[in-house]
């Protein structure tokens, strides 16, 4: 099974009809539902890079 993050978005937005805020949405969510610790070097590396390139509200 070929499958990456790129390809589903971009299915999201063809059969949902999800724009890009709805798609950084989605990923913020799951950064914060995931199971890493908030005070991780991982979560806050990842939260680091959302807010960087302005993709969280």
């Amino acid at each position: 099974m070929d499958c990456d993050l790129s390809s589903e978005f971009y299915k999201a937005s063809q059969i949902f009809g999800f724009d890009l805020q709805d798609l950084w949405t989605i990923s913020e969510n799951a950064l914060e539902m995931s199971f890493l610790d908030k005070k991780s070097e991982d979560y806050r590396n990842l939260k680091s890079t959302l807010e960087r390139r302005n993709l969280l509200g």
